[in-house]
């Protein structure tokens, strides 16, 4: 048994307190690494959600302008946690998440902690912000990671190490074989409903769809994107009149497990984003052995490298998204399965929990020891 003194204290910080990709990577890592007792794991949000054990201040939800109080506000906080102990700051690290997340990369400066700086997300209008970030991070022990290599490019980070999300495969597995109902297509997309996941364009190709569908959407409607989801219930509304054999579903937030049943149930999952890092959304729905089609955005030619694994279409383009889902749509059941079984070792190749975990902890490690 690991003496709790020797354990190592590891602060994940994430801007957000509603679950996300960010939030699936850091429980994916938490919950292997725990395993072997070195570790002992906190987890920091702005907000408070099911995660959260140290919450900051979230002002940007009230009104955007606010961020740069909510930074200083939050900056100073965890720089008086550190001081008065409620974070310690012996044999500990930040592991900070997101290009727009310089709150603690501020106070890890001001308290002398190590930083690992982990970037989920390709958004050339964070730059400014990781610049800022970048003058303090490199002042202190530190990393640069990400999960996908056009973050590099970028945000200017030369030398990040590339840290993928996880996939726990002995969870998102397809399940037993069942039996398919010839009926509408059953596709699912699972993302919060927000415009950089591209829902709308997804409904417009929809439209252009001669057959019949069922689409399922997974995800939470948000208060800051409440015009867009809005607008996605009108054209679901407005769709379901001019195609009455085909509906949308809007089924909200939903826990994995229903989120794993869903996959395994859908015929084709789609990820039609203007914007993705490495979506990890993706990566399972492949794990299940799902055909999938998806925006080539961001680092999502990665993951889907070769057409045999998948489906891959311009993004914004629901002209060419309508072409991938008819043929995905007229696959034959067998190649359907091969496609699947193809994209799970793809998976299983390079994104696996068990691989990813081995590279987080030898970068704690290297952090740490230096």
């Amino acid at each position: 048994m690991v003496n709790s003194a020797s354990k190592k204290n590891v602060y994940h910080f994430l801007l957000d307190h509603r679950l996300g990709g960010p939030h699936v990577f850091v429980k994916s890592i938490t919950d292997r690494l725990s395993r072997d007792g070195h570790y002992e794991f906190t987890v920091v949000t702005t907000g408070r959600g099911e995660m959260t054990q140290i919450s900051l201040v979230n002002l940007r939800h009230l009104w955007f302008p606010l961020y740069a109080l909510e930074v200083a506000i939050n900056c100073a906080l965890i720089a008086w946690y550190g001081v008065c102990g409620r974070i310690e700051r012996r044999n500990s690290l930040f592991h900070i998440h997101g290009a727009a997340n310089i709150a603690p990369v501020i106070a890890g400066f001001l308290l002398r902690t190590p930083v690992i700086w982990h970037f989920h997300d390709v958004i050339p209008r964070f730059r400014p912000l990781v610049s800022v970030g970048l003058f303090f991070v490199e002042r202190v022990t530190h990393r640069l990671a990400t999960v996908a290599e056009e973050s590099i490019r970028v945000y200017g980070i030369p030398g990040a190490s590339l840290i993928p999300a996880p996939v726990d495969l002995d969870y998102w597995n397809g399940g037993e074989p069942r039996d398919r109902v010839r009926g509408p297509m059953k596709l699912l997309n699972t993302a919060n409903l927000n415009a950089l996941k591209g829902q709308d364009v997804l409904l417009e190709a929809l439209g252009r769809l001669e057959r019949e569908w069922e689409l399922r959407l997974i995800g939470a409607f948000l208060e800051t994107q409440a015009s867009y989801g809005r607008t996605l219930m009108r054209r679901a509304e407005a769709l379901g009149r001019a195609r009455p054999g085909c509906r949308v579903v809007f089924m909200g937030w939903q826990g994995r497990d229903r989120v794993r049943d869903c996959l395994r149930d859908c015929d084709v999952f789609v990820l039609p984003s203007r914007s993705e890092a490495c979506p990890i959304a993706l990566l399972e729905a492949m794990a299940v052995g799902k055909v999938c089609i998806a925006s080539n955005v961001g680092g999502v030619h990665r993951i889907i490298p070769e057409p045999d694994l998948g489906f891959l279409v311009p993004p914004e383009d629901p002209i060419a998204l309508a072409e991938a889902l008819a043929t995905a749509g007229s696959m034959s059941p067998q190649a359907a399965i091969d496609m699947g079984a193809r994209a799970r070792e793809h998976v299983r190749s390079g994104y696996s929990s068990s691989s990813v975990s081995a590279q987080v902890a030898k970068l704690y490690g290297d952090l740490l020891s230096g």
